[in-house]
């Protein structure tokens, strides 16, 4: 495992809980940033799992907006 995978598995087990990461889930880990735009979100989630074979998509929620 590179010192990228190896910073990115000790992120993910700090923020999710011990032996959350390993070299496989840190290997198939994407991120892309939507500004918060419910349909930019949407495209994403279906292009992770159409092209990337992704399984689920996790999210953190946006602001409310007023």
């Amino acid at each position: 495992m590179g010192r990228k995978a190896a910073v990115t598995t000790y992120n993910i087990d700090n923020a999710i809980g011990p032996g959350t990461a390993n070299e496989l889930t840190v290997r198939r880990f994407f991120v892309n940033y939507t500004k918060c735009d419910a349909l930019e979100a949407v495209a994403v989630a279906v292009e992770f799992m159409k092209k990337k074979n992704v399984d689920a998509v996790i999210a953190s929620p946006c602001p409310a907006r007023k």
